[in-house]
């Protein structure tokens, strides 16, 4: 008995007391010339829509591969960032229209020419020039993005200066340094939709949930709010109102290199339609709802599934001639 508490004793002795977890971390990105990393961006979603009495149901599916390359370490910490679509796979219907483009694959026959031009994005460099917090200030290349995906209907509301500065990558942007556990920040864009009569508001909240065990990845809970606000606050007859959006996900952080491992996000929005006349839904307005699930994960090249090595950027959009 008395040998068998001794063991013990001397075990825990040998144990030592509990590493503490730490309570704050550092979330900035680690910038390192020519590192080299890899993620699988997803988005699907599915509407539901009636409009004067006729139900349609419809949904995309949208599937890229994006390279980040660290072109060089700027003197202020920040950094040039080479950003390029490896690949683009679109699946989808809207209005009893079937479309579907796969980058890495020959072209369906009888391809929409709207769906046809968007694996024209594929290669083509974006330099994104990143403070040492994270925050995009500049992006060199767009205009030849969008002349390489001539045709495509949405490449530039899919691609887009807001929409960059908005990825998962550089969620942690406005973040404290260092922040604690419980921590929290918060984010807010807003963007111009003349087609819907007024601007989309995102306000998003972050929160440091937690630290591993191994101090390596950080866990952080996201929710978000969207709306569509009018000049004036009012509804003009025959615009459309955003009755809801709401959004709930969650991120995980590598602390070592201060990038996104990966992210989910969920969102639910409901938008009503209205007539020059006012009318509601059963008189010539209408109701939308969507559910939309997004995720981004880092990957190895392997993982992307390109039938070679993928494509070989382009030239540099800031070289010049």
């Amino acid at each position: 008995m008395r040998s068998s508490l001794l063991s013990c004793i001397m075990a825990v002795c040998l144990i030592g007391p509990a590493a503490a977890r730490a309570e704050s971390v550092d979330l900035r990105p680690k910038f390192a010339a020519d590192r080299v990393t890899h993620y699988r961006n997803t988005a699907k979603s599915k509407e539901s829509v009636n409009m004067a009495g006729q139900a349609m149901e419809g949904g995309t599916d949208i599937d890229m591969g994006i390279r980040m390359k660290v072109l060089k370490v700027l003197p202020d910490g920040g950094a040039e960032v080479e950003l390029t679509y490896m690949y683009v796979a679109f699946d989808g219907s809207t209005m009893g229209m079937a479309m579907k483009h796969d980058s890495r694959k020959p072209k369906e026959e009888n391809e929409p020419s709207m769906i046809s031009g968007i694996g024209g994005i594929v290669g083509v460099p974006l330099v994104l020039t990143v403070s040492p917090g994270g925050q995009v200030s500049s992006i060199v290349g767009l205009d030849k993005l969008y002349a390489a995906a001539a045709g495509a209907m949405f490449v530039q509301q899919l691609i887009s200066e807001e929409t960059l500065k908005d990825l998962p990558m550089f969620a942690t942007r406005n973040a404290p340094n260092p922040v604690e556990v419980g921590g929290k920040w918060e984010d807010q864009s807003e963007i111009e939709v003349p087609q819907l009569g007024g601007s989309i508001v995102s306000k998003v909240n972050y929160a440091l949930k937690g630290v591993s065990a191994d101090e390596n990845t950080a866990d952080i809970a996201v929710e978000s709010t969207l709306s569509l606000t009018h000049q004036g606050g009012a509804v003009p007859p025959g615009m459309i109102k955003m009755d809801q959006g709401k959004s709930t996900g969650r991120m995980t952080w590598d602390l070592a290199t201060g990038e996104l491992l990966k992210s989910h996000g969920e969102t639910d929005t409901v938008i009503s339609f209205s007539t020059a006349g006012g009318g509601g839904e059963g008189e010539g307005g209408g109701k939308m709802t969507q559910k939309l699930i997004e995720t981004t994960e880092r990957v190895s090249l392997k993982d992307l599934n390109l039938p070679s090595q993928g494509a070989a950027p382009a030239e540099r959009p800031d070289k010049k001639e």
